[in-house]
């Protein structure tokens, strides 16, 4: 078993509006379905933590993952990083996000 270092692969909350100019890159917002339709980054895409067992995408993206306040992003990056994913979370949620919110 592999052992990641959530440290590197952890990204401030500031960077999301760059690393989403990258055409590779797309945004899970890992959060409950009720907590997404609340608000979210206009760019988010909803795929629950409780469904990333599920989870098949494109391993040749890059995903950054985001949720209510980091702690659930943290857990689905090291799941996709053990799937074999190339993922980030950011250590802040959409609690601390102060850019456009969608619902």
């Amino acid at each position: 078993m592999t052992v990641f270092s959530p440290e590197l692969h952890s990204l401030p909350l500031e960077s999301l509006t760059d690393v989403l100019e990258n055409p590779q890159a797309v945004l899970l917002d890992v959060r409950d379905p009720d907590e997404f339709v609340r608000g979210h980054h206009p760019q988010a895409i909803n795929c629950p933590l409780t469904s990333l067992d599920k989870f098949q995408a494109d391993k040749s993206r890059t995903y950054y993952l985001i949720c209510k306040t980091g702690k659930r992003s943290q857990q689905a990056n090291n799941i996709l990083l053990e799937q074999g994913y190339s993922a980030y979370s950011f250590s802040q949620g959409m609690e601390a996000w102060q850019g456009p919110i969608s619902k």
